[in-house]
């Protein structure tokens, strides 16, 4: 059976194409914004995992060492999700020797305390080859080489000793030190002395000797000669057939040999909640970073998974493999070298828990130790854990919601600060990526329900129109006979065809979109490039597309179910005026009783009257007459102009969110020296750099500090001079001590917020004194240290000058005002440069830099230059963010200078970004709405008025001009739209209210715009309806 419904729409096929292509492009917007938001949330809640909000606390010197009282305040606020408190235990295994063989070990020995480490000690049986005195010294009295083969391995790390095939280094080679003085200390040995170390030169050669030695650190194949038990001889000639290490004159030996094993066999066992969240592990920290497997996670501890966490050094060390076992065993002691005279004496007896298996899941990152191991905590047993002590450098945690995170800050700042340490946040942007990541959905979800209401609405309104337009051929095939449902399919068809057609190209279209600006959104928003599923997405594709025409469908067949409702005799009776271009017609004539079916008689003496007032009532009872074309254009008014207000405001709002969060970022900055490195004495950083940044008038404040290195010092003690010069390293023997001669200045007064903060012994006025130094002063007030005070034996009151070298520049001595334990560099928020210390063990001086500006020769040079930006024009510093950068990283030639200055405005970057990439998205969205809203707003008037063009023709008759008929519908389809701009404006405020955000200049030129599409289709539609004849429009077929 032919379809004449098919047949008049390739015949005028305009109005159809017309309903098709707003269908298209608003599917094709739903589509696009649906799959980005799934692809991009899917994204974001997987890297949401690694961007936790992980709180710890900053601590120096002065502050309490166990934060016990206030880790239980934490505990009980809901906004924390999990605490990390690491705490160490000692574990013995006996299936595996440590690889702590580096360990120096030095602060472990002290002899006041009564502190011994045996770690580094070896028991060896070895054949004499020849001795020597040692390179550095002067005389054999300053120390000698006794130059041995190993015959045998008694105790001790065998890495030493022997190779990984078994065989040993250098066929066993093994030379034993014998000092005058210690390598380290540069001290005296108290048990060796001129007569021994004489005796030991003489020593018989290619003869067996019992030595125990302690490893000389830095020095391959050397070892320092050691008594072989306290009070005990250096040697012991054995003979090797029948030395018998178990004969009663070697039981204190055997003692010590037994405690060597422990020692290393012992283990840091490390327990630990989740290693994800662990501070060191965070990728903006660096120093641990995992090589094989996994960390330890919140699982393992929930469930208590025997598994581990190893060190480098141990993994290839004893060759091991992922999956394999360590047997340990815990055991209560005082240290985990067992160096106390208690762990010495009584570490046999100490309890042991029972053996536990850990199974190895992942090895990370180590410098110096091989025996630090990380177990989940809850595997340890509970007589092992110290409840009532948290050290602060061990302790964090983790909030449920990273967005509370400035909450949090503002709950516990100050109580943290009576607890005498700092809370602080990791940087790893969690927060900015929480909120820009909430931002970018909740932008999608909000696009998700605009584009999927006004769909909805397009699909009624294309629906009700395709209906009306064609339902009289339904109503003519069932007068013929047809059944309802073959007219329905006939007028089904049609539509269910073409929206296959229009909304699965419309859904190809918004997947290749979504899919590309997904990837944008992502590439801005993770810090790691995401590979998207395209499988996956087009999957997604094409069940909206299938669920779009399965609920467009529906609308459709709905339609047709109140089409078989109706009375077709009603019908007919109601439309006998009307004439069908698909049926031939002999001749036509004007019913004028038929009037009435299309005005009421009521009406026509309201229209007879042919005066503005009545055609104004009339206008009035027509609109609450004519429900559905009121309704009609009210909603769609409203969802057109409110989706187009509400985009509006979302672009406002993120852009008044990014410049507040660029106004409210206080940017810092640091310049650093990239060119080729080399040995300088007075820093890297030039002051013509650093006043390059400073004249771009960003700079608001700045910290410069330098470090300086000399030869030479001269101390004027009460008119007495000392000059005191470093060891020329040509003629530098081993025991020699060569101390550093240091100024550290800076441009900040010590001691405040943005200077150094320098512990000193006795203030007094020290810190006021020092800061109020201007270069007209004759005195330069000078800081030292506590070990420049003790090397150069320097007290208060005594004048300094130092020089390189050579140098021939007038000598200006400071006078000693103060002397001080150490001094940090002021910290920036930042776990990684917070307080950076100077060492109590370095001899170094403090003074004024304009002093150290007066007699520097040439240029000045620094170590460290740290800046703060200006707020007030964080701005246009952003906008202007590459030039600045360009400034210190480019000359005036453009090449580069070998500087470069680093932000850390990471945290504003992660947070914008995204908001950039989704406003790109917003800005291209907001067009195709206001095109596809602006042409319903043409087309709905037209197509209504043309709707209503029998009523026109019935008024014309009666006597109205056209210009009063233009009138009245102008007026009556101008109120209804301003109707509905009304109340969109009223939602749009409601939902925006309270975020001051109201674009009022976008406001009005949607609403002008919207007005001035509506004026353009009333005039169109009305023109092409008045200039065709009245009685051309009212043919009846006979």
């Amino acid at each position: 059976m032919k379809n004449p419904i098919l047949k008049s729409i390739l015949r005028r096929p305009i109005k159809f194409i017309i309903l098709i292509v707003i269908l298209s492009l608003v599917s094709s917007a739903f589509t696009m914004n649906l799959i980005s938001f799934l692809l991009v949330n899917d994204e974001i809640e997987t890297a949401k995992s690694e961007y936790n909000s992980i709180g710890f606390f900053l601590f120096d010197s002065h502050s309490n060492d166990n934060i016990y009282e206030l880790v239980e305040l934490l505990r009980s606020d809901p906004m924390i999700d999990y605490e990390n408190n690491k705490e160490y235990n000692v574990g013995i295994s006996n299936a595996l020797i440590n690889s702590d063989y580096n360990n120096l070990g030095e602060f472990y020995n002290n002899e006041a305390m009564d502190f011994k480490y045996f770690g580094r000690d070896l028991f060896v049986i070895v054949n004499t080859n020849k001795t020597r005195m040692i390179s550095a010294a002067r005389k054999i009295s300053d120390g000698i080489v006794i130059e041995t083969k190993v015959k045998e391995l008694l105790a001790g790390y065998p890495d030493w000793i022997y190779l990984p095939d078994g065989e040993m280094f250098k066929d066993g080679l093994f030379n034993i030190v014998v000092p005058k003085y210690d390598p380290s200390t540069r001290e005296l040995l108290n048990y060796i002395d001129e007569d021994i170390i004489n005796e030991l030169y003489d020593i018989n050669l290619d003869t067996d000797y019992l030595f125990r030695c302690e490893r000389v650190p830095g020095i391959e194949y050397s070892y320092k000669i050691k008594p072989l038990f306290d009070g005990g001889p250096l040697y012991e000639k054995i003979d090797t057939v029948n030395f018998n290490i178990n004969d009663s004159k070697w039981d204190t030996m055997r003692e010590d040999m037994e405690l060597v094993d422990a020692v290393n066999r012992t283990f840091d066992i490390a327990m630990i909640k989740d290693m994800n969240t662990y501070p060191p592990v965070q990728n903006n920290f660096g120093s641990m970073y995992l090589l094989h497997g996994r960390w330890l996670n919140y699982d393992d501890y929930k469930n208590a998974n025997n598994v581990c966490v190893i060190e480098k050094n141990l993994f290839e060390v004893r060759k091991l493999e992922l999956g394999d076992e360590i047997p340990i065993e815990l055991i209560e002691s005082e240290t985990g070298y067992f160096y106390t005279k208690n762990d010495r004496e009584n570490w046999k007896d100490y309890y042991r828990s029972d053996e536990i298996k850990y199974e190895i899941v992942g090895v990370f990152n180590n410098y110096s130790s091989g025996k630090e191991i990380y177990v989940p905590e809850s595997t340890i047993p509970d007589r092992f854990k110290d409840s009532n002590h948290i050290h602060p450098s061990q302790y964090s945690f983790v909030l449920k919601n990273p967005a509370e995170q400035n909450n949090f800050i503002n709950t516990y700042e100050e109580i943290a600060l009576q607890n005498e340490v700092k809370l602080q946040f990791i940087e790893n942007n969690a927060e900015s990526f929480w909120t820009a990541s909430n931002k970018v959905t909740n932008n999608l979800k909000t696009n998700i329900f605009l584009y999927g209401l006004l769909l909805f609405g397009i699909m009624i309104f294309i629906a009700y129109l395709y209906l009306e337009n064609y339902k009289s051929y339904y109503f003519i095939n069932r007068i013929l006979g047809i059944t309802h449902r073959d007219s329905s399919v006939q007028i089904f068809l049609p539509i269910f065809g073409m929206s296959i057609i229009g909304i699965m190209g419309s859904s190809i279209y918004g997947y290749q979109n979504a899919v590309t600006n997904s990837r944008k959104i992502l590439s801005e928003l993770l810090t790691e490039a995401s590979e998207i599923s395209t499988g996956d997405s087009m999957k997604f594709a094409v069940i909206i597309a299938i669920l779009l025409i399965s609920i467009f469908s529906i609308i459709i067949l709905l339609g047709t179910l109140s089409l078989k409702r109706q009375s077709l005799l009603g019908f007919f009776s109601k439309k006998k005026s009307k004439a069908y271009d698909d049926y031939e017609t002999d001749s036509f004539e004007i019913k004028t009783e038929a009037l009435s079916d299309i005005i009421d008689f009521k009406d026509i003496k309201l229209i007879d009257h042919k005066d503005n007032k009545y055609l104004k009532k009339y206008s009035k009872l027509n609109i609450r007459r004519s429900l559905t074309m009121t309704v009609l254009i009210l909603v769609v008014t409203i969802l057109l102009s409110g989706s187009l207000l509400f985009v509006s405001y979302l672009i406002d709002s993120n852009n008044t969110f990014i410049e507040e969060s660029i106004t409210n970022t206080e940017i810092r900055g640091n310049i650093v020296f990239t060119g080729q490195y080399g040995y300088s004495d007075k820093g890297n950083i030039s002051q013509e750099i650093i006043n390059k940044l400073i004249n771009t008038n960003y700079v608001e404040d700045y910290f410069l500090s330098s470090a300086n290195h000399y030869d030479e010092l001269v101390v004027d003690r009460n008119g007495e001079l000392e000059k005191i010069v470093k060891v020329d390293y040509s003629k530098w023997q081993y025991y020699d001590k060569i101390p550093f001669m240091m100024i550290i200045a800076s441009n900040q007064d010590i001691n405040s917020p943005e200077g150094m903060t320098v512990s000193l012994e006795e203030d007094n006025g020290v810190t006021e004194r020092f800061n109020s130094y201007n270069r007209k002063d004759e005195i330069i007030p000078v800081l030292s240290s506590k070990a420049a005070a003790k090397t150069f034996n320097i007290d208060i009151g005594d004048k300094v000058y130092l020089r390189h070298r050579g140098e021939n520049t007038p000598k200006r001595f400071g006078e000693v005002i103060g002397i001080y334990n150490s001094f940090n560099y002021p910290a920036y928020d930042s776990y990684s440069s917070s307080g950076v210390i100077g060492s109590t063990e370095i001899e170094q001086f403090i003074y004024p830099l304009d002093a150290i500006k007066s007699f520097t020769q040439g240029s000045m040079y620094y170590s460290k230059a740290e800046f703060l930006f200006d707020q007030d024009k964080n701005v246009e510093f952003y906008n202007n963010r590459d030039e600045v950068l360009n400034t210190v990283l480019l000359n005036k030639y453009n090449s580069r200078t070998g500087y470069k200055l680093v932000l850390n405005d990471d945290t504003l970057i992660e947070t914008i970004k995204p908001l950039q990439k989704n406003l790109e998205l917003l800005d291209i969205i907001y067009p195709i709405l206001l095109i596809i809203s602006l042409t319903i707003a043409v087309v709905l008037p037209y197509l209504i008025i043309l709707r209503r063009s029998e009523e026109f023709s019935i008024m014309r008759i009666l006597g109205v001009d056209n210009k009063s008929i233009e009138k009245y519908v102008f007026r009556e389809i101008i109120l209804l739209v301003s109707t509905g701009l009304i109340i969109a404006i009223l939602i749009i405020i409601a939902l925006s209210y309270g975020n001051n955000v109201y674009p009022i200049i976008r406001y009005i030129f949607i609403i002008a715009s919207y007005i001035v599409a509506s004026i353009i289709g009333i005039l169109v539609s009305t023109k092409t309806v008045l200039n065709r004849k009245p009685l051309d429009m009212l043919q009846v077929k006979e």
